[in-house]
């Protein structure tokens, strides 16, 4: 039976929510002293520099908030998700490798890799070193606050980007404990369950063990089915629950369902040309096996369905490219508009919109 090629699941950017941990005036009361006071307001300060994207200020500032208040556990957690934040920056520009980075992929240390490309080299050194620093940074935040629940999930996003799976799902079930009507407690934990069998399943592959691969990780696909429809529980109109049940469904050959959730989700989310093209695949796998068991006229169908996703995932791709082009475009005009108000007696550019007038104070 063909199997159809697991479609990535609808992930969001690594969240974790140890940023929403800023200072309170609780702490700073707490504390009773005007550094704590301080160290608040520091935190907060770091806090905003990190969402700017000023992360080489927002760590010094960390840094500093730390020695001089060694037990503000936010302090850490924030710094802990900073250092994942980099991991993925990282990560990203070691996908803009391309040819070079699969090559990485092929060999067992930093050492040869350095050999195909000194960068690449580097840049793994690098991820390596923040992913330790961000699970650090947890494990304190979690020594100084063992209650705090939510420190639970951001650690256990950490553990699973480190593809450290089964400390990963340790946190998640105690996060779930302690937080059970959150919606992404189970479905962080749904992710893990999907990655892990996955990286089973792909081991055994390359193995040439197929079918063992399909029996060993039949479980965990299983357990992250479950912990989606969970997710629908408590949100029916969760589309990415849908999707990722989707993926989930095809690798246990359940293609009927696996096809119900795809049609969910695009239902929700029109747009969404990911569960088009995973619908499609879907629709390839099922192409193949009526043709050899020689049903012609289902082959005929699920062909004609497929080329029909297909062409709905090149229509969006252009739609979005186009819109892509448009906001790049106002934003350049928009600059253009600006620095040419900046000069003294100018006029505005031309072609671009006039300054927005200031709004009236509020009263």
């Amino acid at each position: 039976m063909t199997i159809p090629r697991s479609r990535a699941l609808l992930r969001s950017a690594v969240t974790v929510s140890a940023l929403a941990l800023l200072a309170s005036p609780a702490f700073a009361q707490k504390k009773g002293g005007a550094s704590s006071g301080g160290a608040a307001a520091e935190l907060n300060a770091a806090a905003a520099l990190q969402k700017a994207g000023k992360a080489a200020e927002a760590l010094q500032k960390y840094d500093a908030v730390i020695k001089s208040s060694p037990k503000m556990f936010e302090a850490f957690a924030n710094r802990g998700s900073l250092y994942l934040q980099l991991v993925n920056k990282v990560r990203e520009m070691l996908n803009e490798k391309g040819d070079l980075r699969k090559s990485y992929m092929e060999v067992n240390n930093i050492a040869e890799a350095a050999k195909i490309d000194p960068e690449i080299a580097e840049l793994k050194k690098k991820e390596g070193e923040y992913m330790a620093a961000a699970l650090a940074d947890y494990d304190q935040a979690i020594k100084l606050n063992p209650g705090r629940a939510e420190l639970y999930y951001d650690r256990g996003t950490a553990l699973a980007e480190a593809r450290e799976f089964d400390k990963a799902l340790t946190d998640f079930d105690e996060f779930i404990k302690r937080s059970p009507k959150e919606i992404k407690g189970y479905n962080g934990r749904g992710l893990v369950y999907f990655d892990r069998a996955k990286a089973v399943r792909d081991k055994l592959k390359d193995e040439k063990r197929v079918d063992a691969g399909i029996q060993a990780s039949k479980a965990d696909f299983e357990k992250a089915i479950a912990d989606f429809t969970k997710c629908l529980e408590l949100d029916p109109k969760m589309a990415a629950a849908y999707h990722n049940r989707a993926a989930c469904n095809a690798l246990v050959l359940d293609y009927d369902q696996a096809i119900a959730d795809y049609t969910k989700a695009i239902e929700l989310e029109p747009s969404n040309r990911r569960a088009f093209k995973g619908r499609s695949e879907i629709y390839k796998a099922l192409e193949a096996n009526f043709k050899a068991t020689g049903e012609r006229p289902k082959e005929a169908e699920n062909k004609a369905l497929k080329e029909k996703d297909l062409a709905e995932v090149k229509r969006l791709e252009e739609e979005a490219k186009k819109k892509e082009e448009e906001r790049v475009k106002a934003e350049e005009a928009a600059a253009a508009a600006k620095a040419a108000a900046a000069k003294p007696g100018a006029a505005p550019a031309p072609g671009a919109p006039a300054p927005a007038a200031s709004p009236a104070p509020k009263k």
